[in-house]
């Protein structure tokens, strides 16, 4: 039931896969995966109190699990029950001093009080856990995402583009976001044509993971290119102004029109 409610889920069919969860609690009640990833699927889709209950259940069920705590942090970190979600975390971490999932938690909050260095040390400790996702897995690919937007906030733009890179190339289903990121990396670089083609190449990867958003992202591309494009001619008449703006700076009289007749 699981493996059919988190396929249903992929497939963006809500209302099948709630069916799958409920039947594999129907059948295992006290389950702590069918429970969070129950909730899992109820955060996702909004509904924030039965993402609770089911999260609630499961460290009920397990008390000393670290999981269901981790799932609870982020919870209230999305309610804004800050102070909350820092005790949840630091006591999943007294349970698991080193558990990836827990450390990755910590930087979000670490990430909402300003603490881009500290979330950035915990992302590293997340990443190098023998337990973090497994290599080109699209959680792998996220994390390394998310370490790379918390490099460039700190001045670390060699490593976010090799993070990006390596999610890029890497990431089994692909990584569109990776391809993104390297994108307004480059358009931050003034490099306007390799933007393009990393742009080209995201809406791509978009379209092979998701073929009926074809329409939007080509509406997407057109947009792209069209900013692309402003931005290539708003360089280029800045340019010539300048240019023409030189000889004057350096003494030169300007050109005489030419008389009439």
């Amino acid at each position: 039931h699981l493996a059919a409610a988190q396929a249903l889920q992929v497939l963006g069919r809500p209302s099948e896969a709630a069916a799958q969860y409920d039947a594999a609690l129907r059948v295992q009640p006290n389950s702590q995966v069918a429970l969070l990833c129950r909730g899992d699927f109820c955060f996702s889709a909004a509904k924030v109190a039965d993402a609770r209950r089911a999260y609630s259940r499961a460290l009920h069920e397990r008390p000393q699990a670290v999981a269901p705590r981790v799932a609870m942090a982020r919870l209230l970190h999305h309610e804004g029950q800050l102070d909350a979600a820092w005790r949840m975390v630091n006591s999943a971490l007294g349970i698991e001093r080193r558990d990836p999932h827990a450390l990755e938690t910590r930087a979000v909050l670490k990430m909402s009080e300003a603490d881009s260095d500290g979330a950035l040390l915990d992302l590293h400790a997340a990443l190098a856990c023998a337990s973090a996702p497994p290599r080109r897995s699209p959680p792998w690919a996220e994390w390394l995402c998310n370490r790379a937007a918390v490099s460039v906030l700190c001045g670390d733009v060699r490593g976010a583009v090799a993070d990006l890179r390596t999610a890029a190339v890497e990431a089994r289903a692909g990584c569109p976001r990776a391809l993104e990121g390297l994108g307004a990396l480059a358009m931050r670089a003034s490099q306007y044509a390799k933007a393009a083609a990393l742009y080209d190449e995201t809406l791509a990867a978009l379209e092979r993971q998701a073929p009926l958003l074809t329409m939007t992202l080509r509406t997407m591309a057109i947009l792209t290119m069209t900013i692309l494009t402003m931005a290539v001619l708003t360089m280029a008449i800045l340019t010539m102004a300048l240019e023409r703006q030189a000889p004057l700076e350096h003494g030169s009289p300007p050109p005489t029109p030419p008389s009439p007749g």
